[in-house]
């Protein structure tokens, strides 16, 4: 926050992801007032003994055990080594590509410029080329949506959400209740599955996701109990299967769940 006179870090808003977990985090920012004096910045000590998780860097094999439990064998790699070329999609049945909070940002005072996109331009170069040949993708992210079609993004970068993930950002609308389920067309039941959208020890937290939309042939595949807005986005090309969630999948809260869900997915990629 920096603008009509206040100054600050509001992260109720926005938490971030703190590196591998935070013990330091005493409490949200309450006072942003630059002409507060000596209570600018001031906040709450509700958080004091609370440890935070954070990116713990596992969330391959997260991904990883709900695949194997659903009979599945699993490879990691980096995004980095797919761009490069170093790995070759065409050599897999399926991509799994696990986003977490990242989308475009600045760091500190932002002068090296906006950094870390959710699917660059050499990753969407990949990832269309795997999806037009019949690849199976399925894309977890908070902020895909939002990062793919903002002020700063190319038309590339809308074409990609229209064209591959048959995605569009909904209004944005604050959760309550953090729960989403699979859309009555979708398995024929409303079989829900919560996430976490507060601090805890376990599982970074999932604050303000995206509100997705389906274009084109697209269909809502999940929506959020609170609002029945989308939570993923299912899209069918020909041999190929596409999944976009916005809730990320490692944040699903129960291990069964994430096997249920994933079955529920590879299954759906079959049809």
């Amino acid at each position: 926050v920096n603008d009509n006179g206040r100054a600050g870090f509001d992260s109720r808003e926005e938490f971030g992801v703190p590196y591998i977990r935070d013990i330091s985090f005493t409490g949200h920012q309450d006072e942003f007032r630059r002409s507060a004096g000596n209570n600018h910045g001031k906040g709450s000590d509700n958080q004091v003994v609370q440890v935070i998780a954070g990116n713990t860097f596992d969330f391959a094999y997260i991904h990883g055990q709900a695949l194997a439990a659903s009979g599945k064998g699993f490879v990691s790699t980096s995004a980095g080594a797919v761009e490069n070329g170093d790995v070759k999609l065409k050599n897999y049945d399926m991509v799994d590509l696990i986003l977490g909070k990242q989308k475009e940002s600045t760091v500190g005072t932002g002068k090296i410029g906006w950094q870390y996109k959710s699917i660059p331009a050499p990753m969407q170069k990949e990832l269309r080329a795997y999806v037009n040949k019949g690849g199976d993708l399925l894309v977890s992210g908070m902020y895909v949506a939002g990062d793919l079609t903002s002020d700063r993004a190319s038309q590339a970068d809308r074409d990609f959400a229209a064209q591959i993930l048959g995605i569009n950002p909904d209004e944005p609308a604050r959760i309550s209740t953090p729960r989403i389920a699979l859309s009555k067309t979708e398995g024929g039941s409303r079989r829900e599955f919560s996430y976490c959208n507060t601090l805890n020890e376990k599982t970074y937290i999932v604050d303000n996701p995206d509100m997705l939309m389906p274009i084109g042939e697209a269909v809502l595949f999940m929506d959020f109990d609170d609002n029945g807005r989308g939570a993923a986005v299912y899209r069918k090309d020909g041999r190929s299967h596409v999944l976009t969630m916005s809730i990320p999948f490692e944040c699903i809260n129960n291990a069964s769940d994430r096997v249920t869900l994933m079955k529920t997915i590879l299954s759906t990629f079959q049809k």
